[in-house]
C-alpha cells in the first residue's frame, strides 16, 4: 500500500504537465484606458468597466480585478514597452495585465488593447478596434472584442467555427404503416390471462 501512496503524487505531477496550460486559470488585472485625443477620461473608464466584466466572465481567467487608479508610468508611452508593462503588471500581483487607450474616429471609438503577461515580461497580444460610441452597441460589440484579445480569433471566424450544419434531413424519414395490418385493441388487466 505504501508503493501506490508514493506513485500517486508523482502520477499527479505527471497528469499536470501533461494537461494545458489554460486548465489552471489566471487572474488578469485592468488598468483603466487612458483617453486620447480629447476623449472625456469617464468613456475611457466605462470602456475599462465593460472590458473588466467581460474578462470576469471569461472561461480563461478565475477573475478579473479592475485597478481602481491609473497605475504610476502608465502611459500611452508604456503601452508599448514590455518593460513599464512588467513593472506595473508585477504590481498588481496578477498573471495577466490588459490596458490599453480610447481615442475619438469620427463616429466611433478606437480602442487599442494589450494583454500582457506579467510573470514571462512578454506580450500575449496587441489588438486595435473601433466600437460604436452609442451605449448598446458598443456593450454589444464588447464580448466579441474581448473573446479576440484573449484567444487571438475574432468573433466572425470564431462564429464559423460554430456553425453546425444544418443537417436535419436526417430526421425525415418516414415511416409507413400498412393499412391490413391488425391492430390489437384489447387492454390488459391484472387477472385477466386471456389478453
Amino acid at each position: 500500500m505504501k508503493s501506490l501512496r508514493a506513485g500517486i503524487p508523482a502520477f499527479a505531477l505527471a497528469l499536470a504537465a501533461l494537461l494545458p496550460s489554460s486548465a489552471w486559470a489566471k487572474e488578469v488585472a485592468v488598468a483603466p484606458f487612458i483617453a486620447k485625443g480629447g476623449l472625456d477620461p469617464l468613456i475611457a473608464l466605462n470602456i475599462t468597466s465593460l472590458v473588466s466584466s467581460e474578462l470576469d466572465f471569461a472561461s480563461e481567467y478565475d477573475g478579473a480585478v479592475q485597478l481602481e487608479e491609473k497605475p504610476a508610468g502608465l502611459s500611452v508611452a508604456c503601452l508599448s514597452q514590455a518593460a513599464c508593462l512588467k513593472k506595473i503588471g508585477a504590481a498588481t500581483g496578477k498573471d495577466h495585465l490588459v490596458a490599453g487607450s480610447v481615442a475619438p474616429a469620427g463616429d466611433q471609438y478606437e480602442l487599442y488593447m494589450v494583454l500582457f503577461d506579467t510573470s514571462s515580461g512578454a506580450y500575449v497580444r496587441k489588438k486595435s478596434y473601433k466600437v460604436e460610441t452609442t451605449p448598446e452597441k458598443m456593450a454589444d460589440s464588447m464580448t466579441g472584442v474581448v473573446s479576440e484579445l484573449i484567444t487571438g480569433k475574432s468573433s466572425q471566424s470564431a462564429v464559423r467555427e460554430a456553425t453546425v450544419a444544418d443537417d436535419f434531413d436526417m430526421f425525415e424519414e418516414e415511416f409507413e404503416f400498412a393499412d391490413d395490418e391488425p391492430v390489437n385493441t384489447t387492454i390488459a388487466l391484472p387477472g385477466n390471462s386471456s389478453a
